[in-house]
């Protein structure tokens, strides 16, 4: 990403920053085909806004992490693996101070 892009992307953040509810409301429809669910604070809808354009703009998640976050989002446990050649520390609580 070269600089006059990095500027447009910065520009189209503050731009989303600066919007009212009703404009803001207008984005989620175009950007998600369908309404925002009730409820939910303006900030919060920036910052969906916000992801979203920076997810078109550099790219999404890899496959990976999505189907990671869908069984997290399912409750499916996901299990923690670790590589040959880690080193697993245990922090212990410091009762004496």
């Amino acid at each position: 990403m070269d600089a006059d892009q990095t500027l447009e992307l910065e520009r189209a953040i503050l731009a989303i920053d600066h919007l009212d509810r009703g404009k803001c409301l207008d984005r989620w429809r175009e950007a998600f085909n369908r309404p925002p669910p009730k409820h939910l604070s303006l900030q919060f809808i920036k910052r969906v806004l916000i992801w979203n354009l920076q997810n078109q703009t550099l790219g999404g998640v890899s496959a990976k992490t999505e189907r990671r976050l869908k069984q997290i989002a399912a409750g499916q446990s996901v299990p923690a693996t670790a590589k040959p050649g880690s080193h697993l520390v245990r922090e212990w609580e410091n009762l004496a101070g």
